[in-house]
C-alpha cells in the first residue's frame, strides 16, 4: 500500500545507521526501467565516475553495477526505493553480500527477495 512510510522507515535506518556504512547509493525506482533508474540517479555516475558518452543505457547500467562491486571497502548499502516485481530478473546482477547491505522497499512481494513486515 503507498503512503504508509516503506521510504520514511528506509530513511530512519540509514539515519540510525549511517556512520556504518563506507558507501551509500539510494536509487528510487518505479517510474522507469531498473535500469533506466540506475544510470538517472541523481550523482550516482559522476560519483563512480562513469562517463556517458557513446554508451547504451544496458552499458551504462552494467558499467554502474560493475563500479558498485568494485568500490573498496564495507560495508555499503544500496537502497532500492519503491522497487516492482521487475526487481526479481536483476537479483543476482545487484551487489550483494558480505560488503554490499540490499534494502528495498515496495508495495508488491518480489520474488527471491525476504519479505519484512
Amino acid at each position: 500500500m503507498g503512503g504508509i512510510g516503506k521510504t520514511t522507515l528506509a530513511q530512519v535506518y540509514l539515519t540510525q545507521y549511517y556512520e556504518q556504512y563506507q558507501h551509500i547509493a539510494w536509487i528510487r525506482l518505479g517510474e522507469d526501467t531498473v535500469e533506466h533508474s540506475f544510470i538517472n540517479a541523481e550523482g550516482l555516475l559522476e560519483q563512480l565516475q562513469i562517463n556517458k558518452a557513446d554508451q547504451s543505457a544496458s552499458g551504462l547500467f552494467r558499467a554502474v553495477l560493475l563500479a558498485l562491486r568494485a568500490l573498496p571497502n564495507g560495508p555499503c548499502l544500496l537502497v532500492l526505493d519503491n522497487a516492482e516485481a521487475t526487481l526479481a530478473k536483476y537479483r543476482d546482477a545487484l551487489p550483494n553480500q558480505p560488503p554490499w547491505h540490499l534494502q528495498v522497499t515496495s508495495r508488491e512481494k518480489i520474488p527471491f527477495f525476504e519479505h519484512k513486515t
